[in-house]
């Protein structure tokens, strides 16, 4: 009571070097075991997760080139490893998976939290709310050029269009 649960990493040889950042050890781990960098943690936790929540830019970046989809995965609390990486404030992290896996940016967690709500402040909110207004820019583009289209076709089909 009163206490906060923690990750005991100790029982997870692949998150205990991903946190550390031991290189050696994860690609070590992943040659032993090709599911070690997939397996599910106390929580729904992944080696992703404790990656980006420690800011190990060089394990995401591994994991990334074994493959994206290690990058794409959500905990019991929906949240992906981009929603700790900015809670954290780890930019670098941030960073690569912006670059990686840049649709982890607009994912919400369980309570409807979107990784720019869990950076406090700093380089990490920034970097966040600058690729939202991207974003949005090219999703406002997207929308004049499906208008534009439209305004070319006869009534009765642009009427079916969004928008």
């Amino acid at each position: 009571p009163g206490r906060k649960p923690t990750l005991r990493l100790g029982s997870f040889p692949m998150a205990a070097a991903a946190a550390s950042g031991d290189m050696q050890a994860v690609r070590q781990l992943d040659s032993d075991d090709p599911e070690a960098l997939t397996k599910k943690l106390d929580w729904g936790w992944t080696v992703a997760h404790v990656a980006a929540a420690c800011g190990q830019d060089e394990v995401l970046l591994y994991m990334h080139s074994v493959s994206k989809s290690t990058l794409l995965v959500k905990n019991e609390c929906g949240q992906n490893p981009l929603h700790y990486a900015a809670a954290n404030g780890q930019v670098y992290a941030v960073r690569v998976l912006l670059r990686k896996a840049p649709e982890l940016s607009m994912m919400t967690s369980n309570d409807g939290r979107r990784p720019v709500d869990m950076a406090k402040s700093g380089q990490c909110r920034t970097t966040l709310q600058q690729l939202d207004i991207v974003l949005m820019r090219e999703r406002e583009a997207r929308e004049k050029k499906i208008k534009q289209k439209a305004s070319c076709l006869p009534p009765c089909i642009a009427g079916c269009l969004p928008g």
